[in-house]
């Protein structure tokens, strides 16, 4: 395992320290709900690419402006898929119908994001909306089929 550079432990100690990033990652605890958010927060780390920070804070940007205008979109109830995606990287596991139900739910809620910004001025959020895999197939077909 290589040793990181030393002006990397520096900006991290800034980052961490000075900068108090564990506070601020308090704070943006508290304006995240459901299984999927919560666990991501512990990936956050700081960085030192400008170009990343500057596409970060105008995503951001957008999103604080699209909440003073709109009403939050409503993911809290979705269940995290990354257990049963999991489970089906192993031969011969099928899931159960709770489980695929919840899978088109989860399908849903991105199809939905993807027409929300798309229909808004906010580029960037329609940007990263737009990365998420196109499932409107998948739900036509799934759609009404699990009761």
């Amino acid at each position: 395992m290589m040793n990181p550079e030393p002006e990397t432990i520096a900006g991290d100690f800034f980052s961490l320290e000075t900068l108090e990033f564990a506070g601020a990652l308090e704070i943006l605890r508290g304006f995240l709900t459901g299984p999927i958010a919560l666990p991501r927060l512990g990936e956050v780390k700081p960085g030192t690419d400008v170009a990343k920070i500057k596409h970060d804070f105008e995503l951001v940007k957008e999103a604080r402006e699209y909440g003073i205008e709109n009403p939050r979109p409503g993911l809290s109830g979705i269940s995290d898929p990354r257990p049963s995606l999991e489970r089906l990287g192993v031969e011969g596991v099928v899931l159960e119908p709770q489980e695929i139900l919840a899978m088109v739910e989860m399908a849903r809620a991105a199809c939905d994001l993807r027409t929300l910004f798309r229909q808004t001025p906010f580029t960037s959020l329609d940007m990263l909306a737009g990365r998420m895999a196109d499932f409107r197939d998948l739900v036509k077909r799934l759609d009404g089929k699990i009761l």
